[in-house]
Order: structure tokens, then C-alpha cells, then sequence
């Protein structure tokens, strides 16, 4: 895997003039594969590092104080270049090895030299750590998956409890691992996750990682990690008024009763949540209030409060509630509450959880406020009308579909996500938004929302209104871009327009356009205008590098879209239901649900 070592020495070099408070902070750097190797400089006069190997992986430890393995950013960046430079050479004069590494022993040995201040390990895992300790095996079991002992797969291996206390260990000292998961196989995130759940950390996962396909994302990834608002030794406590009082956390830990909510580290990609219990009545009129606490160490080493203060308008007015909703809030919830289940049962069971509270916030609608009393129209709040939409856009993601060609790895990574995510990012990921091509190139078709392109120059740009992502609302002339969570896919049908490719490629036919060069760079204003409004779609997802992908009809990028992302088609006739099939469900039992008020 020399290709993805040059590919992230490349990224931390172009990422140190950009990192925050650069005096403030300080950088190790360590290399493994079946020993551990660390930098220092024994000599003031030179710029050449000398490399300290630290053999004894089945007991790691730290072989040099942390003083002479760390680097300011701002003071020692010549330092910090000549380690990166050194590392090509090792990689690529070393003699090959069999696959494994000894990433358990490299993790517990770093942690060693941030033992005496907070912060965080960014870990480049290529293949399962299997040597020394913290080795582990792959688990995976075919013949477990969606069945009822899955969640047994998705939980750490009770056999290695070293992650257990390498994650006691960063809790203590206030240390967060950052896992940038690259292999050609599963390498059992469900163990090696523990160090990043408990610790406010976070797993970039690159299934079968090649450079080709991952690199430009995996640079962007780096550059994010390292460049977003960071603070430490965080603690969140929330409280309420009389009458209220807080029921449950949810977040990167999973699920709590008690607060304060402690992360070592906490970034501006990261939320939580946590639900409200009415423990006595409450005189409509009347205001509620709650109060969110946050201490934390910023960059520059300050410790700091910050209190956020609401009130909400106590009622007893069902149509206030429901007019009031924030369907991103709720879906982010559901997604917690059915990972949750996950964890503990199965997948059929979180699936039904998410079915059943969409059901039942539904049913009590129709039952408290709605008007209609025509069995035969579907009635939905205006705050929710897309609400049963998004439920079974969840039930598509990796977390709580079916595995088919998902990995337990991927599932798992997924079902985190869902527990830290921002809303933007969890609303892409749920459902992917579908765009004509040529609604971008012509003004005058699909006016849609004007929005401000954010570059240099500023000017207003054409973004059309998405369409349903199902394959009966797509045109065999036209192109699609389609903006997910991670990705921005622009489809190319077999007979897509020669205008949209001349447009868009400054070519004439599918043949000559080089999918892995992505959109060119052109003077046409249809070429321009995709780009921009490209750019947007980025902003509009905070957290998240979305690569473009060029997805010919042909090409497995092309299948994957028709399989994972038109969540309004039915993916599977015996499993996964359409939209129009899911709605007359839910339908259905709104209706039987009704009976039992």
C-alpha cells in the first residue's frame, strides 16, 4: 500500500499551513507495519532524523519521552518535513510483508507520548492489526447476517480486551483516536471502534481503498480533520425546569441515562442529542426552560464555559406541536434510537422500531388534529410530509438494510455515523438529491432557487429543483448529477445528449470522456454553472468532502447508483419496498393503529 503512505505524507504536508493556532500545536509522527518506528533529533546542527524502532510489540511502550518525539507546528515545520520526506525511503526499500500489521501496539505506544496532554491520534489503518497486541481476526460470518445472532458481529470481540483499555486509557488522559480505516477486507471495526466511541473520536472507512478511487476524498478527509473548530476536554450537561427533566443522551458513546456527558475531543462535524421527560403536568401558557452547559479547552490552551438558554411555549394543542416540528431533529433521533436497537437485537427489529414510530407519530396526528375522516386519503402533517420518505430512505443506508453487498464493517461504521452526524449531512446521506443536467445549462428551464456561488467571484447561478431519485423519473438523453452524503455522482445515460457533452466535456461522444478526470475545466457557461453549483452542494454539507464521480452507464459506479441510491425504486422485491409501496403500508397500519385508540 506504498500508494495510499505517499498519498497521506502528500495531504499532512499540503494541511500544516493550514492547521489552527499552529504555536499551540504539536505533532508525532509514527510508522509501522510489523515493528514501531519513531523520529527524533539526537543532533541541533542537522535536519536528518533519527529513527528509534520500538520491537516489542506484544508489550508495547513509549521508547523516547514525548518531548523528543513532538513537534510545533509553527517552530519545527522544517523538522516535520524532514520526518515526511524520510518515510518514502523506509516504505519503499523495505522487503515486502505478509499481510497484518501491528497497529494495536503502534496505537498503544503513541498514546504513551500524549499521555501528559490532550488530544488526538489520527490512525491509518491498511490491513488488520493481527500481530502483537491488540491483535485481532476477522470475524465475519457469512451465514450470520441478517439473522437474529447478527448483532453479535456488530458488537467488540469479548476475547480481546485490548481496545477496552486503550480506550480507558485515552478517556483518562483526554485523548481521542481518529481511524482512517483503508483495507481490502474487513479488519473488524466493531472491536477497534471502541477506541473511537468512548473518546469523541470518529472512523473514515475507504472500502477496498485504491488510490485511484479514494485518494483525492482521503486528502480532503485529512485536510478536515485537521483544519475544523477542535476543542478538548469537553463535558455537556443539560437540565430543565420544573416538571421536565432529561431522559436519555445519544451520541458517538451510544446511549446514557446520567450526564455529564464527557468527550475528549469535540469538533463542528459532531452533534448529540437527548429527550425530554414530562414527569408532572404542565399549565399550557406557561414557559419551559432548558439550559445546555458545555466546559471546554480550546487551541490556544483557554478553558471555557458556554451556556445555551431556551424557553419553549408549554401548550396542549396538538396542531401547535406538530406545526412546530423540526423533521431533521426528529430524523436524527429516529436514526439513534434504531441504532441503538441495533446494537442490542436485530436488524428486523430496528427496522420495525423505525416503521413503528413513523407509524405512531402519524396515526396520532390523524387521530388529534386532522379534520379528514376519509379512510382512503393519507393525511400528514405539513412538518412531516416527507417524513415516511426519509424512514425508508434509513432503512436503505448500509445501517439498517439488508446485507447483500455491504460489509459488517461498513454497517458498523455507519450505524456511528448516524449517532454523530450533522443534520445536513444525515439528510444527503438518507436521501441523495436528484438533479437534470439540463435544468443546470439552460436558465430558463427549472428556475428553482437562486443561490450565491462562493468563489472569487460572486454571481447568481440557476440551482433546479431535484427531482424523485427513482430510475421512471430519468430521461435516456438527459445527464443527472446526483449529490449524496459523500459523493457527487453526474449519470450519463447510453444516449445522453451530444449538447450536454460537448457542454459539459468539450466532447461529442461518451467514448471520449475520461471518467477518472472528472468535470474539466472549460469556458462554456454551461461548464461553468455545473462547477458552481458542484461548489454549492459542497457547502450545503458541512463535515463532508464530496468527491465527484463520473458515472458512464456502463461503469460500476452507474450500478451502484441504480442499486443504493434511487431509494424511491425497489431494491430488492422480496425485502425492500418501493416508495409508493412503502406509503400504502404505512398507510395501512395508520389505519389498523387507529382501532386500538
Amino acid at each position: 500500500m506504498i500508494g495510499l503512505t505517499h498519498q497521506v505524507i502528500a495531504s499532512v504536508k499540503a494541511t500544516l499551513d493550514y492547521i489552527p493556532d499552529p504555536e499551540y500545536t504539536n505533532i508525532c509522527i509514527v510508522v509501522y507495519n510489523t515493528s514501531v518506528l519513531f523520529f527524533t533529533f539526537t543532533n541541533e546542527v542537522t535536519d536528518t532524523p533519527s529513527i528509534i524502532c520500538m520491537g516489542d510489540i506484544n508489550n508495547p511502550f513509549g521508547p523516547i519521552p514525548g518531548s523528543l518525539a513532538m513537534f510545533n507546528v509553527k517552530k519545527d515545520r522544517r523538522k516535520i518535513d524532514s520526518i515526511l520526506d524520510k518515510i518514502i525511503p523506509i516504505t519503499t526499500s523495505s522487503p515486502r510483508i505478509p499481510p497484518g500489521s501491528c497497529g494495536g501496539a503502534a496505537l498503544r505506544s503513541a498514546i504513551e507520548l500524549l499521555k501528559d496532554n490532550s488530544g488526538k491520534v489520527l490512525w491509518f489503518a491498511m490491513d488488520i492489526p493481527s500481530l502483537g497486541f491488540g491483535a485481532v481476526k476477522d470475524r465475519t460470518q457469512p451465514t450470520l447476517f441478517n439473522t437474529d445472532k447478527e448483532h453479535t458481529l456488530l458488537l467488540p470481540d469479548e476475547k480481546n480486551i485490548a481496545y477496552s483499555q486503550v480506550s480507558e486509557l485515552c478517556f483518562n488522559n483526554r485523548i481521542a483516536i481518529d481511524i482512517f480505516a483503508c483495507p481490502q477486507s474487513d479488519i473488524d471495526l466493531p472491536t477497534l471502534s471502541t477506541v473511537t466511541t468512548s473518546t469523541g473520536g470518529e472512523i473514515k472507512y475507504y472500502r477496498a481503498f485504491n488510490l485511484a478511487e479514494y485518494g483525492e476524498k482521503l486528502h480532503f478527509d485529512i485536510f478536515r480533520n485537521l483544519t475544523r473548530y477542535t476543542v478538548y476536554d469537553v463535558s455537556f450537561n443539560a437540565r430543565c425546569s420544573v416538571g421536565l427533566s432529561i431522559h436519555k443522551y445519544y451520541g458517538s458513546f451510544g446511549e446514557t441515562f446520567k450526564g455529564p456527558i464527557p468527550y475528549s475531543v469535540f469538533d463542528s462535524d459532531k452533534c448529540f442529542s437527548f429527550t425530554i421527560r414530562q414527569d408532572e403536568k404542565l399549565k399550557p401558557g406557561s414557559i419551559a426552560y432548558i439550559q445546555l452547559a458545555v466546559l471546554y479547552t480550546t487551541g490556544r490552551q483557554e478553558r471555557k464555559v458556554r451556556v445555551f438558554n431556551y424557553s419553549l411555549h408549554v401548550t396542549s394543542q396538538m396542531i401547535q406541536v406538530y406545526s412546530s416540528i423540526d423533521l431533521e431533529a426528529v430524523l436524527a433521533l429516529e436514526a439513534r434510537l434504531g441504532g441503538s436497537v441495533m446494537m442490542q437485537l436485530t436488524v428486523n427489529d430496528a427496522r420495525e422500531k423505525l416503521c413503528q414510530d413513523c407509524i405512531s407519530i402519524l396515526a396520532y396526528y390523524r387521530k388529534t388534529v386532522s379534520t379528514v375522516n376519509d379512510s382512503i386519503q393519507f393525511v400528514l402533517p405539513e412538518s412531516m410530509k416527507i417524513f415516511p420518505l426519509m424512514i425508508l430512505g434509513l432503512l436503505r443506508t448500509p445501517a439498517f438494510g439488508y446485507i447483500e453487498d455491504h460489509k459488517i464493517d461498513e454497517r458498523v461504521v455507519t450505524l456511528l455515523q448516524l449517532h454523530a452526524c450533522s443534520f445536513p449531512w444525515l439528510f444527503m446521506k438518507v436521501y441523495p438529491r436528484m438533479y437534470k443536467v439540463n435544468g443546470i445549462l439552460d436558465e430558463c428551464q427549472d428556475t428553482g432557487t437562486f443561490i450565491e456561488n462562493g468563489g472569487e467571484y460572486s454571481q447568481s447561478i440557476v440551482k433546479p429543483v431535484n427531482i424523485p431519485t427513482s430510475m421512471s423519473k430519468m430521461s435516456s438523453v438527459n445527464a443527472y448529477l446526483i449529490v449524496s452524503s459523500d459523493y457527487i455522482y453526474l449519470y450519463l445515460p447510453a444516449d445522453v445528449s451530444e449538447s450536454i457533452l460537448l457542454e459539459v466535456f468539450g466532447k461529442s461522444t461518451l467514448e471520449d470522456i475520461a471518467p477518472e478526470e472528472g468535470v474539466p475545466v472549460l469556458e462554456t457557461k454551461g461548464n461553468e454553472r455545473i462547477r458552481n453549483v458542484i461548489e454549492h452542494f459542497r457547502k450545503e454539507v458541512s463535515g463532508a468532502y464530496q468527491q465527484v464521480v463520473i458515472a458512464p452507464y456502463s461503469s460500476l459506479q452507474a450500478k451502484f447508483i441504480i442499486k443504493n441510491l434511487m431509494v424511491e425504486d425497489s431494491k430488492n422485491l422480496k425485502r425492500e419496498l418501493s416508495y409508493v409501496q412503502f406509503l400504502s403500508y404505512t398507510h395501512k397500519m395508520i389505519l389498523a393503529k387507529l382501532k386500538t385508540f
